[in-house]
């Protein structure tokens, strides 16, 4: 897909109206993430009316975003700062809502907003992955820096013993001596 200069200087620039759509987009998707992560907003049924209401502001603040431009970076700190057990089911559910509202279409081709937020949770799929591997190698040099220092301390609780018998074993030769 060929993109004009004038889409992609509007995407660079921080001032521009595309910036702001992409700022509010952001705004949104992170409260829902921090709303789901902080439990008790949002409900696992179907028939949850805030998590609808904030899913159709999301696509609302979508509209004018250029598939080519989402902001990665962006929503991969938007799941690095929230990662919590559970965001799976969030992704489930966002994916739910775009195959109800998909459905609802009446064109055969999907409006824009639909393939921005489809790439934006899969992105944050790969993100919130990305981080459970990081999690997954650092817990593994947590254990072995663990089982090392159970082992230093293993030896020097027998050092220890050993230096108590000798010092045992000096203050016995000591004394026959006299």
């Amino acid at each position: 897909m060929r993109i004009s200069r004038e889409e992609t200087l509007a995407y660079l620039d921080s001032q521009s109206e595309e910036s702001k759509i992409i700022r509010g987009f952001l705004k949104q998707l992170e409260s829902m993430v921090q709303n789901w992560v902080a439990g008790g907003h949002y409900q696992l049924n179907d028939s949850d009316l805030l998590f609808d209401t904030d899913f159709k502001k999301l696509l609302t603040t979508m509209q004018g975003i250029h598939t080519e431009f989402i902001p990665y970076s962006e929503v991969t700190r938007i799941i690095y700062n929230n990662n919590a057990d559970g965001l799976d089911a969030f992704f489930m559910k966002l994916n739910q809502k775009i195959m109800e509202n998909v459905k609802l279409e009446d064109s055969p081709e999907i409006a824009n907003e639909y393939v921005v937020l489809i790439k934006s949770v899969e992105h944050m799929k790969l993100a919130n992955k990305q981080m459970d591997n990081l999690y997954k190698k650092q817990q593994d040099k947590l254990n072995q820096q663990q089982e090392k220092i159970n082992v230093l301390e293993k030896n020097i609780s027998k050092t220890k013993k050993r230096y108590k018998k000798l010092n045992k074993m000096k203050g016995v030769k000591g004394s026959l001596k006299m």
